[in-house]
């Protein structure tokens, strides 16, 4: 199954009631109530620490701070295992944030990587690290899309329209063999996963990044086959999670973070963010 995670500026994802316990019998993740603790807004610890310690107190959660996006990796994308892990409690899973699927899609000069074979051994350390310490480790594949910078991707933004973000610079629209390319990177990136011995990936179709700007209406202008409909913008994800499973088997824990409503003029609203959540299923 591909288990579907609604991104909240809070911080959270909320999972349907009727998966929690696919998610338990999966990854052995814990809930407080219905959320369970992400963190989503790139510092160190997005929720608080404090808000977390209170977590941590109650005997039935166990919730892993944000992992944070500015320092937890090398200029070359591999992993700062001591900056990252030990912060860490024991948790159910522990989600690793933000790991860009290619050099085009990396969104701070410090950011996570996946985009590379030679970074397999590092992200591996990172796994038996989280591993030892008694939970299981997911990461999230992603791509910056508009929301970069040329400065750090050290070419042309891609998206799928030339609009750019509010002061940002205009991206480049990709073509039909590029998007391709696009879910081969995401493909690609899932098997450097489980060659590292991550227990999940996570799809970062949320907060404005490449896989949310095409199923996003305000952002996805196209008139093509990844365009012009619901079920069109929806297609490159699809693409995704279908290239994921053919390649990693049906066994093998997909989840997809995904704002179902942006609360913006023209965005995605939440009775079509709910229909498209249904096609990723």
């Amino acid at each position: 199954p591909v288990l579907i995670g609604v991104a909240l500026v809070t911080g959270a994802s909320v999972f349907a009631a009727s998966i929690k316990e696919q998610i338990r019998d999966t990854v052995g993740m814990t809930f407080a109530g219905d959320y369970v603790v992400n963190s989503t807004n790139g510092g160190a610890v997005s929720l608080g620490q404090a808000f977390v310690d209170q977590l941590n107190e109650i005997p039935e959660v166990g919730v892993a701070s944000g992992l944070g996006f500015a320092r937890v990796a090398a200029a070359d994308g591999s992993p700062a295992i001591g900056t990252v892990v030990n912060p860490l409690t024991a948790a159910g899973l522990i989600n690793v944030e933000f790991s860009y699927v290619h050099p085009s899609g990396k969104s701070t000069p410090y950011g996570l990587a996946i985009h590379d074979d030679s970074l397999v051994p590092g992200l591996a350390q990172l796994t038996q690290a989280i591993h030892d310490r008694g939970a299981k480790v997911s990461i999230e594949l992603a791509h910056c899309g508009r929301r970069g910078k040329t400065s750090v991707v050290g070419g042309p933004l891609l998206a799928p329209s030339p609009i750019p973000c509010v002061g940002g610079e205009v991206p480049r629209e990709l073509d039909t063999e590029e998007i391709k390319n696009v879910v081969l990177w995401f493909v690609q990136a899932a098997r450097r996963a489980r060659k590292a011995d991550f227990d999940a990936v996570l799809l970062h179709v949320a907060n404005g990044y490449l896989l949310n700007q095409f199923i996003s209406p305000y952002s996805n202008r196209r008139s093509d086959q990844y365009g012009s409909s619901t079920e069109g913008r929806a297609r490159l994800v699809v693409e995704v999670i279908d290239g994921i499973r053919q390649a990693l088997g049906p066994e093998f824990p997909i989840m997809c973070r995904v704002s179902v409503d942006e609360c913006l003029e023209g965005g995605l609203t939440f009775d079509e963010g709910r229909k498209i959540v249904r096609l990723f299923e």
